[in-house]
């Protein structure tokens, strides 16, 4: 792909300032940054870009159009990369589809479970009409953090980035475009066996939950590394949940990763450069976001449990996690999760989904 291709950004998190500034600084185009929430792009638009610090990335990527005018940061984009928060998959895709252009590339960095299936289900259900390509990694590029008003500081890029499309019959056309630009993809089988290799899941919510006192009576946590709160005994949690999805995953006919082995594929090898705050952010961009529940709970852990369930794997950690985490935030995430009926796939067998995802 020529470094003249075009990328939209949507989400002006700790993700997406990243994946803009380091584009830019790579000489690749953002012809647009796209938040929701004026107070997410308005420190880009004040300063004309990006500053990235802390030795992984450094300088300023200028940033012409930060904007919540999401028409006006899609218009002639060849890539629109989503890095927002999953639970806003839907909306984005409500707002995009009228959008969007024959030819483009939409990629979700992360999908979770079902991410390109229910976004695709999004687009269609509201006006699609344009013939676009849709994508998906299981995590993001980066371990990274806002650390001051348009500033990031990354403390590790991944050496892996795991990718499919959707369908899968597309993937390989599509890393011939994406490589030059995110060359850390490699490809799954498809976008289920991608999303369902998603191990952030296990890297917070059992740390979190089961640490919640720490979160809510807020000491010290904005600038706590919450990994040091995996004591023994959450990792075996940790450890039984992932168990389970293995479980889960090889019965759905996919190849697992345990989150360890993924752990060491994506990091060996890389240092961690902690960045000290340099200013204020948004509460979004504290170390130990709420979205460690609101997030992966109903869109990870659910779908863990819901295919679980249609396949007649038992997981109980990952149900008591659940329980735990409805009982602590008063909801019900199963109702607001991914399950395998929000997905439109509770009456089909599993070789009609795999010949779905793999054939379209």
């Amino acid at each position: 792909m020529a470094k003249n291709a075009r990328f939209a950004i949507l989400g002006a998190g700790n993700g997406g300032l990243s994946m803009a500034g380091d584009l830019v600084l790579h000489g690749f185009e953002v012809s647009g940054l796209y938040d929701r929430f004026q107070e997410a792009v308005a420190p880009v638009q004040q300063r004309g870009g990006i500053e990235m610090v802390g030795g992984w990335r450094e300088g300023f990527a200028p940033i012409a159009n930060a904007t919540t005018d999401m028409a006006k940061a899609v218009a002639g984009a060849k890539i629109v990369v989503v890095v927002v928060p999953t639970f806003a998959h839907e909306w984005i895709a409500t707002q995009l589809a009228p959008l969007l252009e024959d030819g483009q590339i939409v990629l979700l960095t992360p999908g979770y479970p079902f991410g390109t299936l229910l976004f695709r289900r999004t687009l269609q259900a509201n006006g699609l009409k344009a013939t676009v390509d849709l994508a998906e990694t299981n995590l993001i590029l980066y371990a990274t953090r806002i650390v001051g008003p348009a500033t990031v500081g990354i403390k590790q890029i991944k050496n892996i980035l795991y990718f499919s499309a959707l369908p899968a019959t597309r993937a390989p056309d599509l890393l011939d475009v994406l490589r030059s630009a995110i060359p850390q993809l490699e490809p799954l089988a498809n976008v289920l066996e991608v999303g369902f290799n998603c191990t952030n899941p296990l890297s917070h919510a059992p740390a979190v939950l089961l640490n919640v006192s720490r979160m809510e009576q807020d000491t010290g946590t904005q600038h706590f590394d919450f990994h040091q709160w995996i004591t023994p005994g959450v990792a075996r949690v940790k450890a039984a949940m992932d168990a389970e999805r293995g479980a889960v995953v090889r019965a759905m006919g996919l190849h697992f990763i345990p989150a360890a082995e993924m752990s060491r594929r994506m990091y060996e090898g890389t240092e961690l450069k902690l960045v000290p705050m340099v200013g204020p952010v948004l509460e979004g961009s504290k170390s130990v976001p709420p979205r460690y529940i609101t997030e992966d709970v109903p869109m990870a852990m659910v779908a863990w449990s819901s295919m679980g369930q249609k396949l007649g794997v038992p997981t109980p950690s990952v149900d008591a996690m659940i329980h735990l985490a409805n009982v602590m935030k008063e909801t019900d995430f199963r109702a607001v999760g991914r399950t395998v009926e929000f997905a439109g796939l509770a009456s089909k067998s599993m070789d009609e989904i795999l010949n779905m995802v793999n054939r379209g």
